[in-house]
């Protein structure tokens, strides 16, 4: 693949001859890097994953030793355009970003995962594809990452350590303590959501917000979409990472109970940046403006959210919005749990979820050495997946038929042919 290979770590000479590891993917090796490619890419686009290591961590933190090693090898593609931001699911790290590669000038997508292999090593996994790959696409490549993961894992593992990047691990004193985590109580975000929302109309007026920005990316590690919708206000000050409705944020509690989500932010050189308060510097923000629907607006159309990953299952949401106000929602999901050994040191367990405007059902399987049975539920409650819609500005209503009745966050991203919505939390496409 021409335009991918131009795009590699730059320790990367040259490619061995390519052999078929995964369906529909191709893999190359060299110099104890192992890289995989889709063979259905269009030949504009680029999407790989590349796998490195095993790397000794020596007893260092995998946290700060990921920070470091992440940091060290995206030097070696393009500067980051935004600040890292670290996230955990079990024993596994991911962060994501956006740069501008060194050699073609292009703007790409990054994202890295990094974990053990052992009791001391560590593995990398570094995904890069093209800014503009579209989002089915990246769904598409992304759900690969459970069998690539095990790939390269058994791949790596049989390989000698290699030299680190990064020389990673928390630097102590001799007499100095590690500090103790803060205990954080678990009710307290539930309290802090509580605390800023307000009822419609009484929170943050629309008329002081310069833009809604939006920017969405593959999470690797849970898989999915996750998108970040940010307020821009007109006196330069910024709230991060909003995911309920504008006009219902109670600016004076929320500055007071989540500091850390408030910034600021410029127009410099035509680009948007936000301030990072803690170290005075600022960054390029990622993504653009989101489009507000007009009152009164008349969606029609079929909208999905989906995603899985060996630790958080897999899922299918669907949105219908009917051009006569209407709506009907369904979901499906499925959980294992296969990705954390079970079925081979103990009993596997599998648990499906479905709801649709007929009703719900769930079904939960249990099989081992020593058990094994089932229990299944089916409700007739299909009136709270239907019902009638009303948009306003950034909200969408929703009125359910089993009286049921919510606001949530609403707005368009739009990226070049395709339209996508943001509702609540979530980011939905078009599903053809």
């Amino acid at each position: 693949m021409k335009t991918g290979k131009g795009l590699l770590f730059l320790f990367l000479l040259s490619l061995a001859a390519s052999t078929l590891a995964l369906e529909g993917w191709t893999t190359s090796d060299d110099g104890g890097l192992r890289l995989y490619f889709p063979n259905d890419i269009q030949r504009d686009k680029v999407f790989m994953y590349v796998a490195s290591g095993p790397y000794d961590l020596n007893g260092a933190d995998v946290r700060q030793w990921f920070s470091k090693q992440v940091q060290q090898m995206q030097d070696r593609l393009g500067k980051p355009l935004a600040k890292w931001d670290f996230k955990s699911v079990d024993s596994a790290w991911s962060t994501s970003n956006q740069y501008v590669d060194k050699k073609r000038g292009v703007q790409m997508n990054i994202a890295y995962e990094g974990g053990k292999l052992d009791s001391d090593r560590a593995y990398v996994i570094a995904m890069i594809s093209s800014a503009d790959i579209s989002v089915l696409s990246m769904l598409k490549y992304g759900f690969a990452i459970n069998k690539v993961r095990d790939n390269a894992k058994q791949y790596l593992s049989g390989r000698a350590s290699v030299t680190a990047l990064a020389n990673a691990g928390p630097k102590q004193g001799k007499n100095k303590p590690a500090a103790k985590p803060k205990q954080i109580a678990k009710d307290k975000p539930k309290q802090i959501k509580e605390r800023i929302r307000v009822a419609p109309g009484e929170g943050a007026d629309i008329d002081d917000i310069e833009f809604v920005w939006v920017y969405s990316d593959i999470d690797v590690v849970m898989g999915g979409i996750e998108v970040y919708t940010h307020l821009l206000f007109e006196d330069g000050t910024a709230y991060r990472n909003c995911r309920i409705p504008p006009d219902e944020l109670d600016i004076e509690v929320s500055k007071r109970v989540q500091p850390r989500k408030w910034t600021e932010w410029r127009k410099k050189r035509g680009v948007y940046q936000m301030k990072n308060k803690k170290k005075g510097t600022w960054y390029n923000l990622r993504g653009g403006p989101g489009i507000m629907a007009p009152e009164g607006t008349e969606l029609s159309g079929k909208f999905l959210n989906a995603g899985g990953s060996q630790y958080s299952g897999s899922w299918k949401k669907h949105i219908i919005f009917h051009d006569d106000g209407r709506f009907e929602m369904s979901s499906f999901s499925m959980q294992s749990n296969s990705g954390m050994g079970g079925g081979n040191t103990t009993p596997l367990l599998t648990s499906v979820h479905s709801s649709n405007k007929h009703g719900s059902s769930a079904n939960t399987n249990v099989i081992g050495s020593n058990v094994g049975g089932g229990v299944s539920s089916k409700r007739k409650d299909g009136s709270k997946n239907k019902g009638s819609y009303q948009v306003n500005d950034y909200t969408i209503t929703m009125l359910h038929d089993n009286g049921y009745s919510h606001t949530e966050l609403f707005l368009y991203e739009k990226r070049k042919n395709e339209k996508n919505i943001v509702y609540g939390n979530d980011l939905y496409w078009l599903d053809d």
